[in-house]
């Protein structure tokens, strides 16, 4: 096996319980999913914020600590 000295992350590509345990037993200390949960309600986010995720900006990638 492997060992790597940097986190590897996977976007998007974990979307059920059974991925993520695997990447957990794998070794990650945690997972990260893809940003279609975000238009879930129970996630509180706000309609701008849905329209911009339905829009073509949603298409590029940018990192933030913050929703």
């Amino acid at each position: 096996m492997t060992h790597l000295t940097l986190p590897v992350i996977a976007p998007c590509s974990l979307m059920e319980g059974r991925s993520i345990r695997a990447v957990l037993t794998l070794g990650a200390l945690d997972a990260q999913l893809g940003k279609a949960f975000l238009l879930c309600p129970e996630t509180g986010t706000t309609e701008v914020h849905r329209m911009a995720l339905k829009s073509d900006v949603a298409f590029h990638t940018s990192v933030t600590r913050v929703i």
